[in-house]
């Protein structure tokens, strides 16, 4: 098959001059998109700032913090359920601090516990269920195998977000 020289497609343009313009088109259209490629709407989106979502951003993290007057009752409750769970508790180091940029305080409690492996866990299930406004920030477990018998010690950095909810 002979192949393709200027010759014959000046001659077969000069012939079918709408298969010519369509041929440009298309060049000319190549170019510009290649020149300028399209922005996707995700980047657009990406970059833009939404305060109707930070703001409801803002509500919902203020919607988890507990009042400054249940916090005693809230860190009480803790105690009480590892003691549901047959868990030893050791002395309990508290600790406050303020969170001034985002006007909320932590509250923190050092917990030592000691029982079983599975009644530790449940015990840690239960509360972060029991107090939405409560993370574990540490946790430590050493195991301690005495007279064929498995006991567990952990300690937990408990910790409360503390703050007046938005009305």
């Amino acid at each position: 098959m002979k192949s393709l020289t200027w010759l014959d497609l000046r001659l077969m343009f000069g012939r079918q001059p709408a298969l010519a313009a369509l041929l440009g088109i298309i060049v000319a259209l190549s170019g510009v998109l290649l020149a300028h490629p399209p922005q996707t709407q995700e980047a657009n989106l990406s970059l833009a700032v939404d305060p109707v979502r930070i703001i409801a951003a803002q509500r919902s993290f203020r919607g988890t913090l507990i009042a400054p007057a249940a916090l005693a009752g809230a860190q009480q409750a803790v105690l009480e359920l590892a003691a549901t769970y047959r868990l030893t508790v050791g002395p309990v180091d508290y600790a406050q601090e303020v969170d001034s940029a985002g006007n909320f305080k932590t509250a923190s409690m050092r917990l030592p516990v000691s029982g079983s492996y599975a009644d530790i866990r449940h015990f840690v299930d239960a509360a972060l269920s029991a107090q939405p406004a409560m993370s574990i920030r540490h946790l430590s477990l050493q195991r301690e195998a005495t007279d064929g018998t498995v006991a567990l010690s952990a300690t937990l950095s408990v910790q409360f977000l503390v703050g007046e909810a938005i009305r």
